[in-house]
């Protein structure tokens, strides 16, 4: 059983807790963000909201795991992943060094790990990526950005993140190319 943390790893990250999911081509999109308790064998469940979203042969597919940025990880449904790993060797094989291409490539597998997810609609996380991305827990953020979920440290997140207002100010800025206002 993955328990809630709300408040025992400090304070709870803003929109915690606040989820919705959707599907668009039998990919699940994602928004919204919960707060999970990982277990001792690096077990996290995919939030109950984000599974309901997820088709069963998408949850049977099982998650790609990409550690692509200092301190986070992002788990992507194999819809989404497919998509992506497609582009990225189109962009590969129109290098002109072959060579570079291969190397790219390889570093790019070596940050991404396939997670099958158990029959409690838990997957387990890679001690070597959760480390790579500064993810100790046991209190994991997983936030929903439209089609990957992404999996931070939640004392971590706490802590970071946009300075106050920079969000909003951004927001204004750009509103009318955004939601057309």
């Amino acid at each position: 059983m993955v328990d809630s943390l709300k408040t025992q790893e400090g304070p709870e990250p803003p929109g915690a807790g606040a989820l919705f999911v959707g599907t668009a081509d039998d990919i699940p999109h994602f928004f919204g963000s919960c707060v999970h308790r990982m277990t001792p064998k690096n077990q996290v469940a995919i939030p109950a909201e984000f599974r309901a979203a997820c088709q069963k042969r998408v949850l049977a597919a099982g998650f790609m795991l990409r550690k692509d940025a200092a301190d986070h990880l992002n788990l992507y449904p194999m819809p989404e992943f497919h998509r992506i790993r497609g582009r990225l060797r189109a962009k590969l094989e129109s290098m002109d060094d072959q060579d570079r291409a291969e190397a790219l490539l390889r570093e790019w597998s070596v940050r991404t790990a396939f997670l099958p997810v158990d029959q409690q609609g838990r997957v387990t996380l890679p001690r070597e990526m959760l480390a790579a991305a500064g993810i100790k827990g046991p209190g994991l953020l997983v936030v929903g950005c439209d089609l990957r979920l992404v999996i931070w440290d939640a004392a971590a997140r706490a802590e970071s993140g946009l300075p106050e207002g920079e969000y909003g100010q951004w927001l204004e800025a750009n509103r009318r190319g955004i939601v057309g206002l």
